[in-house]
Order: structure tokens, then sequence, then C-alpha cells
């Protein structure tokens, strides 16, 4: 049985409640209207996204400092300049899925961010670039998984938002093909909803503070 607009509205308006479940319910609901797009979408998000895959911007840009591994001293910040390195290289974009995300962010936000390991080709380069043999990471910060999160349910409110102007039944578990094709709007402005959801988490993620100081000398000592 698919959950109603109505449910769903409840559950995204929480925001202690679980994006996973979220989503999962949701997945039903766009199925059930046979929204194509939104389906994708909603399945992306729940599965994570391929390196190939085109991202949702609120996913993209998560810039972060590069740090080294040195024997004895352990993880610190890299001894390079920035002018000489591939910013590109110096950049996360979050292509995990939403659960991975969302599990990330609630075990480092007290620290205000998480030590990210990079793909051997990339770090293959930065050793090049940066002339450093040792181990290298991306020290990135919680807004940055924040800003995907913030994202995700703002996009999810927005989608639920547009099925009850169009005057959907909200407490409906069935729909006619009536209603199908009448919420047929809604799929075809998914583009349009994420970049709404991503300009607004955006502004909300820039006011993220981590609810402890002291972010590189927590960060950098998880591990080895």
């Amino acid at each position: 049985m698919s959950s109603s607009i109505a449910e769903l509205r409840q559950l995204v308006e929480d925001p202690e409640s679980d994006l996973a479940g979220l989503f999962s319910r949701a997945v039903l609901l766009s199925n059930t209207l046979k929204q194509k797009n939104i389906t994708a979408w909603l399945k992306h998000e729940l599965a994570g996204y391929s390196e190939t895959e085109k991202l949702p911007d609120y996913r993209l840009g998560a810039c972060g400092t590069l740090v080294a591994w040195f024997p004895g001293q352990g993880w610190a910040e890299a001894p390079i300049e920035r002018a000489n390195t591939d910013e590109g290289l110096l950049c996360y974009s979050l292509y995990q899925s939403l659960p991975d995300i969302e599990t990330a962010f609630n075990e480092n936000s007290r620290m205000g961010g998480q030590r990210v390991d990079f793909t051997d080709e990339k770090l293959a380069k930065l050793q090049e670039q940066t002339r450093l043999s040792t181990r290298l990471a991306l020290a990135v910060p919680s807004k940055s998984f924040a800003f995907a999160l913030l994202g995700a349910r703002e996009a999810l409110r927005l989608w639920i938002e547009r099925l009850t102007h169009l005057g959907l039944p909200e407490d409906a578990h069935r729909f006619t093909d009536e209603q199908r094709q009448q919420a047929a709007e809604a799929d075809a402005v998914l583009a349009e909803i994420i970049a709404k959801a991503t300009t607004k988490a955006q502004a909300e993620a820039a006011t993220f503070k981590p609810k402890k100081k002291g972010f590189f000398g927590r960060l950098l000592g998880i591990g080895g």
C-alpha cells in the first residue's frame, strides 16, 4: 500500500524523521502515481550514484582541506600551496547513499567534519602535484553533509507541496488514471524542484556550526 500525501507531509516537516524511511515511503507514492523522473531520483538518493551519473546540485562542491599522514605525528594539514594543486581534486562530491550521508553526518557533526579518502587515481595525482609520498585525504566539513541532507529533504517537501497544489486527494492511497495525469506536472518539474531546494539548503547549511569546537584536533585524530 502506498503512503498518502498527508502522511509524507507530516514526516518531511519533522526534522527528526528518518530520511531513509521517508524516501522509501515516497517511492511507494511516486510509483503509485507513475512518476518516472521522481521515482528515479528517489531511488538514486536511497542507493547512491555512480561517478558517471549527474548529481543533484546539493551534492556537489564539498571542498575541504588536504591532510597528510605523518608517522609519529598522525594526521595534519598538508604543507602545500593550493595555487599549485588542482582545485578540483580538493573538492568532494557526495555520491554515496542518503542513509550513508545521514550516518556520516550524525557520527561526525560534533567534530565538525569527516576525513575522506581519495580513490587510487586521485591519490596518485595529488601525490605527484604535492610531491608528498605519504597517505593523503580530504577533511570535509560537516556543513557539506548537512547541505546534502537539507537539499534532499527540501526537494521532497517541494514535490509533496506541488502534488497538493495540483489538487490530488491528500489521504488517498490509490489514484485513478485521471489523477495520475493531473499529477504529471510535478514529475516534469524535477529540475526546478531541485534547483529551489538547493538554494534554500545552501543558505541553511551555511549557518551550521559543530556542537563542539576543535575541528582538526578531533577530526584528524580518527583512525590511522
